[in-house]
């Protein structure tokens, strides 16, 4: 006797299914369940989510979003919202460009540990055209060897990049500040900048102002 059963199963973000064979009596059968996978991220310490772009759909302006592992996410990165993004103390290693949208007020930050990349991928780490602050002891890098990519590019009119401390390297340039009404702020407006808070590293150039 064969029973069947039809319908439609709407997953949330962190489950999948998972299916099987089991052999009963010599007749195989195929069985099916829902698993529910460890998040990638939360947000707002509740929310959890498997990928930057859903992160960002559940966020709200305000929200924090944490990285909970090490992670490789092929999602979009498009920053549309006001967020925090918080690499903790994990990497996270994107294949498109983390663009933060115009009008945008954006934070990345993390501990000792925590890192933004794109592995050797020749595109940018971050693309900003809103304003973008990098704060903490986070690492935004870059390893492509194309010289037309970078760690930051903050390259849209109006942009504002605050690279407060943290870590920026890239084996091509590290900050490429490329439009005259584009603007990049390097260390804590309170504290005398050093070489050391924050790093900022390139192959060609650490920091290049093209004007």
């Amino acid at each position: 006797t064969t029973a069947g059963y039809y319908g439609t199963i709407n997953l949330r973000t962190n489950h999948a299914i998972v299916t099987d064979t089991e052999n009963i009596d010599g007749t195989t059968y195929k069985t099916a369940y829902l698993e529910k996978l460890l998040p990638n991220y939360l947000v707002d310490d509740t929310i959890e989510t498997q990928t930057l772009a859903q992160a960002i759909e559940e966020a709200s302006d305000g929200s924090t979003i944490k990285l909970q592992r090490d992670y490789t996410d092929t999602s979009s990165g498009t920053i549309s919202k006001n967020v925090t993004l918080d690499l903790q103390t994990y990497t996270l290693t994107r294949s498109a460009t983390v663009t933060v949208n115009s009008g945008v007020t954006t934070t990345i930050t993390g501990s000792t540990g925590g890192k933004l990349t794109t592995g050797t991928t020749n595109l940018n780490t971050i693309t900003n055209a809103g304003t973008l602050t990098i704060d903490g002891e986070a690492t935004i890098e870059h390893n492509g060897t194309n010289t037309s990519y970078y760690a930051i590019t903050n390259s849209i009119a109006g942009a504002v990049l605050n690279v407060k401390s943290g870590t920026i390297t890239s084996a091509t340039y590290g900050i490429y500040n490329n439009n005259s009404t584009a603007t990049t702020n390097i260390g804590d407006s309170t504290d005398t900048l050093s070489i050391t808070n924050p790093t900022i590293s390139g192959g060609t150039y650490g920091v290049y102002n093209n004007s």
